[in-house]
């Protein structure tokens, strides 16, 4: 750590792509990325979902009709996710020396039926962006949670699959990783920790 460089005292783990495995981006790619139009139209659904102007049972009924596939099709593969256990392990192991965050561009909260209550209480802050009404990669997002973590900005590390919500972050003077796997990322995070 150089001087005047700010010390981490909380890491803000995303849910989708990084705590539990992504279903709608493969879902919208599939159906969508050869009409420009219809993966806009896709992407404002997402938007509005998680802004809770939507229902998640109404959200996937709108992107299955307009991908042409049923309800319970959409259903299946947009929410077909599993909880990356190893990574919450290794959280269990940041926590005794730094605050954990959970931040998530989601249209309801998924807590209690991707993880246990023991895997819950690993987080000291949690930001759902149809509770908070805020989105990342908004500014307001970033400051909220790192609010409830009783640390600012610069103290704080978002990891994230999407580069645009690590850019955004970076943006406020948050450090970010983007997430691939948990090798690259305990490696990243070994070096902003200096470990």
């Amino acid at each position: 750590m150089t001087s005047g460089e700010q010390k981490v005292s909380a890491i803000i783990f995303d849910c989708f792509g990084v705590l539990v495995s992504e279903g709608w981006l493969p879902f919208k790619h599939k159906y969508f990325d050869n009409d420009p139009d219809k993966f806009e139209e896709a992407t404002n659904m997402q938007k509005r979902a998680d802004a809770g102007l939507t229902d998640h049972a109404g959200f996937v009924k709108n992107v299955a009709d307009l991908a042409g596939v049923s309800p319970e099709q959409a259903h299946q593969e947009i929410d077909n996710t599993v909880t990356d256990e190893s990574l919450l392990n290794y959280i269990a192991t940041l926590k005794t020396d730094y605050k954990i965050g959970f931040i998530s561009n989601a249209s309801q909260s998924w807590m209690k039926e991707f993880f246990t209550p023991g895997q819950i209480a690993l987080f000291d802050a949690i930001d759902i962006s149809s509770e908070t009404g805020l989105l990342k990669p908004d500014a307001r997002a970033f400051e909220h949670i790192a609010e409830g973590l009783g640390a600012s900005v610069d103290e704080c590390i978002l990891i994230d699959d999407q580069e645009g919500y690590c850019e955004g972050a970076r943006a406020i003077g948050m450090k970010a990783i983007t997430y691939q796997n948990l090798k690259s990322m305990q490696q990243q995070l070994d070096a902003f920790l200096g470990r």
